[in-house]
């Protein structure tokens, strides 16, 4: 089943974000797991078997499921970052051993925005590097805002789906 991923975002994503709220989550968190709950959606395979047959309660069970695993993530990171921790603590260089780990997280990234259609790789690095919003990116790839959402909703699903095992 197909759906119109932007119909269903205008139905539904005021929904969600009152969801989150609801539950605890930050606007700004609530705002980025409901792009993510659309873009779990909009990855479904339908040749794979992945068929939704109510796409809403996908929707609301994916951003429960993601407000769980961000919640566990802010308490993992929690144990190791402490607010209130004097400047000259904070502000301490890392170990050698994060440094490496940053560097070869940070070579990975790149080598997986290299394997991105060369359009798709253009118009997210103008997103997320140059923060250009979308309409500013259409103006000047003379393409449409729509085209634009697309190419970023792809290129993020191509990079979660390369980096997947760094982002678990």
């Amino acid at each position: 089943m197909h759906w119109d991923l932007q119909q269903l975002f205008r139905r539904h994503s005021k929904e969600l974000l009152r969801f989150l709220r609801r539950s605890g989550v930050s606007e700004d968190t609530a705002s980025d797991l409901v792009q993510d709950a659309f873009l779990r959606l909009a990855a479904m395979s339908p040749a794979a078997g992945e068929v939704v047959g109510n796409p809403r309660a996908y929707l609301f069970r994916i951003s429960r499921n993601l407000s769980i695993d961000h919640a566990r993530a802010h308490a993992v990171q929690s144990r190791y970052i402490q607010p209130g921790l004097p400047a000259e603590i904070a502000e301490a260089k890392p170990s050698a051993e994060l440094e490496v780990d940053f560097k070869q997280r940070v070579a990975r990234l790149e080598r997986a925005i290299q394997t991105l259609p060369e359009r798709q790789r253009q118009v997210f690095l103008l997103h997320k590097y140059e923060e250009l919003s979308h309409a500013e990116i259409a103006e000047r790839l003379g393409i449409s805002k729509s085209m634009v959402e697309k190419h970023v909703m792809k290129a993020l699903v191509h990079l979660r789906d390369s980096l997947a095992d760094l982002l678990n």
